[in-house]
């Protein structure tokens, strides 16, 4: 991975065993040529792999003799940006401990300055134009070091040295503040007291971040964040919150030192923490998590906002700012253009942002496992994957639609996008297009194949038919749940595995080859081969998208029109769905749309303000029950498995009867989750699985996740998504796994064929 001090270390360790040559980056990594006899050659080597930068990432490494040539010195020569790149791309990284001081420290030159880094922090996937990584190919292009700054640049023992983001007050990046009409300061010690004293007058700031700008306004305060609300037309969905420092952090949310070091660190995501019983800064909590009992939190990742949370001393809501479901806005223009009708005032700088991306959100759990990773975006993206392997052919799957994002594969690595966006609209599809652009650009590669879904109204997949026919290129269409499982078949290197795999595949949306709307799929995997074998029973599907938005529609159509939810509706209304379900139409096996009909049945949530919230409010209450019962089993609800069918209508009639008879709803919340977990352990043990692995974006929810963690480890391996988040930002990932198996079992039955033609 370049970007991360890796040639300034390797000069260092040649300086210090007193070799002479040279370092360079080129298009497929580090070049090192060196004059030294075996014995010292060997000792350096190992050394530089050893004790590599803690960012960087050596995928492969090899030494050989070349032709002897003598050098007279150590030196780093300038990148070679010749041909494809195979390279890792570095993410951007969040301010580290040593810059973070300095800019603190009013003994320091860049004590204040908003745009400090050094060779481990700092912007560098959102800056970049090209590769190999160099100042000039990056947004840094323009901004000429001072004497004092090439100093540190051109010193070995300096952290700086070889920093292509280098830069400080006298020679570096310069902030302005835009007011409703125009230009209003540029002293950044005036601008940042103007910032202060308006969050503090309860105004809303858009301040321009790493991958783009961010709305702040004071989360201590009930009028700004509703009025936050009202202006992203966000009615309920969480908000994340920004906090100075970890210790203010602690009286809000429960921290343990594994997840502070994870703030902390160079992703710095916003991080999804159960919040304490009585929070302790005052914090708003009901206002920006509206029914929930966490908090997406976050810690400074950028200088720019080190100092406003410093001096503000409180914590900020801090999200992204565009419309409810339109992308994050980086362009400048388009900023000044727009933000006015979110924001008082806009705070900006002259670094251009040249890829966008949103903060990456992880989820912790409440039992010991993994976190869970809900969109990965800044800091994590976009990597590089070694696991699949496409010799000689480049490789473009475009993935799904609600999540979008799409992989690349090259010669030697495969790069995964960022989350880019509900696609269902014109911003985003053309954010989507600009991205996907730019990126086969920076990477030097053309596809040489396409790969989408297969929904066959899916922007992604109109996208890969028009590239098909513009570029003449073969297109390869996977279904949607073989992709998702697919994806954790690849994370976690089980696609040669040669004995079986049970995939529990749920969401709430995917084309099945039947042109049903699969969700609630069991697959079987060995061998290169996918089969659905078990599925959840079907439902009709009301209303179009509509049900996707009304849980009270999933539960009508599930209960076929139970009496219970008559007070969710109106007369007329009852009779249009009760004669929708006489129609034929789409049938369903959702089990997103099955937490939905739970959700409306317990009166929980009739109709949704954003993706998941009936199931995000149904697993609070599950939550609720097994805190307050240390996760004691409790026992599920009847079901019945027949014929490759799931039947939850003895759940439905039996959670009905306890409705009615006055139980408790967080109970029945639980015993529903323990139901799905109940459904997994008896399709395992009755098709002998004893290898399960889990994806689709009902796994994002932690409660589940932990019940099945606790419950069938003991007996069964188990395998979730570890770098990717289980959601359909995975889906592009899954396609290239699915064509990479298709390539090898056609690979297989070629060589069979010339076996048998030989023979």
């Amino acid at each position: 991975m370049q970007g991360v001090g890796f040639r300034p270390f390797v000069y260092r360790e040649a300086q210090s065993l007193g070799l002479k040559g040279w370092v360079s980056n080129t298009p497929d990594g580090v070049h090192i040529e060196f004059n030294a006899d075996f014995k010292l050659s060997r000792e350096f080597y190992q050394h530089c792999i050893a004790s590599a930068p803690a960012q960087s990432k050596i995928t492969s490494h090899r030494i050989y003799e070349v032709a002897p040539r003598e050098f007279e010195a150590f030196e780093i020569k300038d990148s070679q940006g010749l041909g494809p790149v195979d390279l890792t791309i570095p993410p951007d990284f969040g301010i580290c401990h040593d810059c973070r001081a300095e800019l603190l420290d009013i003994h320091d030159r860049r004590h204040g300055y908003p745009f400090i880094t050094c060779t481990h922090c700092g912007p560098r996937y959102s800056i970049l134009h090209q590769l190999p990584y160099d100042r000039h190919v990056t947004a840094m292009e323009g901004f000429t070091m001072c004497s004092h700054c090439n100093k540190e640049y051109e010193d070995p023992h300096d952290r700086r040295y070889y920093s292509q983001t280098n830069s400080c007050p006298e020679c570096g990046v310069s902030i302005v503040l835009y007011g409703p009409g125009g230009k209003e300061n540029t002293d950044p010690t005036e601008v940042l007291l103007r910032v202060h004293q308006a969050l503090q007058q309860g105004k809303i700031v858009a301040v321009k971040g790493i991958g783009g700008y961010l709305l702040l306004c004071d989360a201590t305060k009930p009028g700004p964040v509703n009025l936050l609300r009202q202006r992203k037309n966000r009615p309920a969905k969480p908000f994340a919150v920004l906090y100075p420092g970890a210790d203010l952090l602690k009286k809000d949310v429960f921290l343990s030192q594994s997840q502070k070091e994870y703030l902390e660190g160079p992703i710095a995501p916003v991080y999804v923490l159960p919040l304490r019983p009585v929070p302790g800064t005052g914090i708003c909590h009901e206002l920006i998590s509206p029914g929930l009992h966490s908090l997406g939190v976050m810690l400074p990742y950028a200088p720019l906002l080190v100092l406003i949370a410093q001096k503000f001393e409180k914590p900020l809501v801090a999200t992204s700012a565009n419309l409810s479901g339109s992308p994050i806005i980086h362009d400048d223009g388009k900023a000044r253009r727009e933000l006015f009708q979110f924001a008082d005032m806009v705070l900006s700088h002259d670094r251009e942002i040249a890829i966008p991306a949103d903060d990456s959100v992880i989820k912790s759990t409440s039992l010991p496992g993994p976190s869970i990773i809900l969109r990965r975006s800044r800091g994590l993206a976009p990597g590089g994957h070694q696991c699949l392997n496409f010799p000689g052919e480049t490789l473009l799957a475009l993935g799904a639609e609600m999540k979008g994002g799409f992989s690349v594969a090259t010669a030697h690595n495969l790069y995964v996008s960022q989350y880019l966006g509900n696609l269902g609209g014109y911003e985003a599809q053309e954010t989507f297009r600009r991205v996907l652009t730019d990126f086969l650009a920076l990477v030097k590669v053309k596809p040489r194949s396409l790969i989408c879904d297969l929904h066959p109204n899916y922007f992604t997949t109109s996208l890969a038919q028009k590239m098909q026919g513009d570029l003449g290129l073969p297109l390869h269409k996977v279904q949607h749940h073989e992709a998702h499982f697919a994806a954790v078949l690849g994370e976690n290197d089980l696609l040669d595995r040669p004995g079986p795999v049970m995939g529990v595949i749920w969401d709430g949306v995917g084309h099945g080859h039947d042109d049903q709307v699969w969700g609630g799929e069991f697959f079987t995997y060995q061998g290169g081969d996918f089969r659905r074998f078990q599925h959840f029973d079907y439902f009709p599907w009301l209303a179009g998208d509509k049900m996707s938005k009304e849980p009270r529609l999933s539960a009508f159509s599930l209960t076929r029109g139970n009496s219970l939810l008559k007070a969710a509706f109106l007369q007329e209304e009852w009779k249009f769905y009760t004669k929708l379900l006489t129609r034929p139409g789409l049938l369903t096996s959702s089990v997103g749309r099955l937490f939905d009909a739970v959700s409306s049945l317990l009166g929980v949530l009739q109709k949704s303000t954003y993706e998941g919230q009936g199931g995000l409010l149904l697993e609070r209450m599950a939550s609720r029950f097994y805190t307050a019962y240390y996760w004691e089993k409790v026992p599920p609800f009847a079901f019945e498995i027949k014929d490759g069918i799931v039947s939850l209508a003895p759940m439905i009639d039996e959670m009905a009867g306890e409705l009615l008879a006055g139980a408790a709803k967080d109970q029945l919340a639980a015993r529903f989750h323990q139901t799905l977990v109940s459904i997994i352990g008896k399709t395992a043990q009755m098709t002998g699985h004893t290898h399960i692995a889990f994806s689709g974006g009902v796994f994002q929810n932690s409660v589940l996740v932990d019940l099945i963690r606790q419950q069938l480890s003991r007996d069964y391996h188990l395998y979730f998504h570890k770098q990717l988040s289980p959601n359909d930002e995975n889906i592009s990932f899954g396609q290239l796994a699915h064509y990479y198996l298709e390539q090898k079992t056609l690979s297989l039955q070629t060589k069979e064929e010339i076996t048998t033609l030989t023979e």
